[in-house]
């Protein structure tokens, strides 16, 4: 049975304690960390691979969602070295390691459905004459499209599936 202290904690304290954001020991924070991890590898690789640790020695231990995965990362280890180096030159990565392992559960955006378009119509007299007095060619090309397509007939409502 877990004991509970009598003392309220601070969220902050309570977060620092699961993922650290400042550096102990001379490491490197792992939310940074996995920053520069998303920004420097190909999306299809960071979905199977994450860092884990950055030791003193400047070595990135990655782990891998399975052994055809590392062996693929260790194939591409000079590549992703250099990928990684030079979004992150400061911290002074030396090798990777690559490992399979664990990986954190990344929250995956939610697929939405295409908007539907109006199909562009007329424009009112009023709003064709406000439109052509926009000086900018391109600006009153997007605003006229935009102005007609939104003022089109009503959409019809959607489908459902059976």
């Amino acid at each position: 049975m877990a004991r509970r202290s009598g003392e309220p904690k601070w969220i902050g304290e309570i977060v620092e304690a699961v993922l650290p954001s400042r550096p102990r020991d001379g490491q490197v924070p792992l939310p940074r960390l996995h920053g520069w991890w998303a920004r420097a590898v190909p999306p299809r690789i960071a979905r199977e691979a994450w860092p884990v640790r950055l030791d003193r020695d400047g070595v990135l231990l990655v782990h891998a969602r399975s052994a055809v995965w590392a062996a693929e990362l260790d194939a591409l280890r000079e590549r992703l070295l250099a990928a990684v180096r030079r979004h992150a030159p400061a911290i002074g990565i030396r090798d990777l390691r690559i490992r399979v392992g664990p990986l954190p559960e990344l929250p995956t955006p939610p697929v939405e459905p295409p908007p539907r378009l109006r199909q562009p119509t007329e424009l009112p007299a009023d709003v064709a004459a406000a439109v052509a007095r926009i000086g900018d060619d391109e600006v009153r090309d997007a605003v006229a499209s935009a102005a007609a397509a939104s003022l089109g007939p009503p959409l019809p409502p959607p489908r459902r599936s059976p």
